[in-house]
């Protein structure tokens, strides 16, 4: 994914902000669209296009990847997450 403007980056960090606060709390993160696509997978939006892949680790919640939803499934299907 090329480099994003000003703007999607400063929705993009409200995003990852609202991730940090709400997780588990459904009614909390309704807007960033969060959606478990494994045991510890899951994925959010940024905003409209960028989605963040991120684990559900015991201690944390770690971001893996940035992209749009296309890169998101060529990521998944590369076999890392498995």
């Amino acid at each position: 994914m090329s480099a994003l403007p000003k703007a999607a980056r400063d929705e993009c960090w409200d995003a990852l902000l609202q991730l940090a606060e709400g997780f588990g709390q459904p009614h909390v993160h309704r807007g960033i669209g969060i959606r478990k696509l494994g045991r510890l997978l899951f994925e959010c939006r940024g905003n409209r296009d960028p989605r963040f892949l991120f684990l559900n680790l015991e201690d944390c919640l770690e971001v893996r990847f940035l992209g749009s939803h296309d890169e998101i499934r060529r990521e998944i299907r590369s076999g890392k997450y498995v």
